[in-house]
This record gives C-alpha cells, structure tokens and sequence, in this order.
C-alpha cells in the first residue's frame, strides 16, 4: 500500500510539473537594453513594459469585435468612437453620423476633430440646427430628407454636400474649404448658398463646384 501511495504521488507532481505555465514569454527575454523595443526596457533578463506606458492591448470596435494587434494610445478618445459619431473607424478616423432616426441629431451636428466625416440627413426636417464641419478632416453631408439641412458650414479639408431631398438646403457655407462642391437636385431648395469664390459657383444650379480652376487647393 505504501508504495502504491508514493507512485500515485509522483505521477500528481509529474503532472502539475507538465501543467504548468510560464508567463514570460522567450520573445521578450533580453540582455542588454538593445534587445527590446521601445517602450520595453530590459530588467532581469525580460523585456517589460514600464509602469504608466502604453501597451499592445486589445481594443474594443463598435460592432462588437476586438483587434488585438491596435495600439492603446494615451488618448483614450482615440481608442472609442468619439460621441458625436453613429459610427467610426478607428484606424482610417472616419466617423459616420446618422440622422435618420426619431430624436437622432436634435441638436446642432459637430463633426468630431481629426476625423472624416460623413452626415446622412435622410428624414424630413432633419439637420435643420446646423451642421459644423470640423476644421481639419473630408466632410460630406448628404440631405436626401425632405427639408433636410439648414446651416451647413465646412471646415478647411474638401466639403461634398449632396441636396437631392425636396425643399433641402438653406444656408449652405462652403467657408474656407480647400474644395467645395454643393450638388442640387431638381427639388432641392438650395437657398443662400455660398462657394468658396464667385468662380466656384456652379452657374445654373445654385450649387457650388471644385472642378473650375482655383477651386481645388486641397494637398
């Protein structure tokens, strides 16, 4: 019985000794501050990560998935969707907003800085409290509702502004974009439109063009 007992307890050591896990991986091992990339330092023979800095973690998406490989910057904005934004792509800084929907943009609309921005006014009435651009980033804004849009105003990157809902569009200002093209349907109202120069107004539709010459400075 004796013996039974001590073979029964080498086979438990035998295999809790091969269960067992070793967090540091040999990736990270080191001898001297050379072998690890910034931010790792070298300490104790592994590279590891100081206290406070950022590190490879994975970051959540708006649809419910993780990519393990993006980076946690130290703006944590940047590692959700900023407010303003239905949607947003993280890595291209494109947000969508969507206007569509009972209560959805009640106020005025701010395209969040840094990023590209895209506006769908689809309902009736929608986007009427104004739509700001943000001062860096593309902006398109698209006014298929009916009576959609009411003080749109863009930024300094190009600026698309699609009027096709009827009766869309009062008070539309190309501002100091570097290109601007204001696109009017056949019923769309397209009222007190301004373009970035007199030379920019698309003649006979009330809208705004970047194709003429000196319309386009966008890098």
């Amino acid at each position: 019985m004796k013996f039974a007992l001590a073979w029964i307890a080498v086979l438990v050591v035998s295999v809790v000794g091969s269960c067992s896990v070793n967090h540091r991986s040999g990736d990270y091992a080191c001898t001297k501050p050379t072998d690890c990339t910034a931010p790792r330092t070298c300490d104790n023979g592994f590279c590891v990560v100081p206290a406070g800095t950022p590190v490879d973690a994975p970051v959540g998406t708006t649809d419910g998935t993780v990519q393990h490989d993006a980076k946690v910057t130290l703006d944590a904005s940047m590692t959700v969707c900023p407010s303003q934004c239905t949607s947003c792509d993280l890595q291209t800084h494109a947000c969508k907003i969507e206007c569509n929907g009972t209560g959805n943009c009640a106020g005025p609309v701010q395209c969040p800085p840094g990023f590209d921005c895209t506006v769908n006014c689809g309902t009736s009435n929608s986007c009427r409290n104004g739509v700001t651009c943000a001062d860096t980033g593309t902006c398109t804004v698209v006014c298929s509702g009916q009576s959609s849009c009411r003080n749109v105003t863009c930024g300094t990157g190009a600026c698309d502004i699609q009027c096709s809902g009827p009766g869309s569009c009062r008070g539309i200002s190309c501002g100091s974009a570097c290109a601007c093209d204001v696109t009017c349907g056949s019923s769309a109202f397209c009222d007190t439109v301004t373009c970035s120069g007199l030379a920019c107004s698309d003649v006979g539709t009330n809208g705004c063009t970047s194709q003429n010459p000196g319309c386009n400075t966008c890098p």
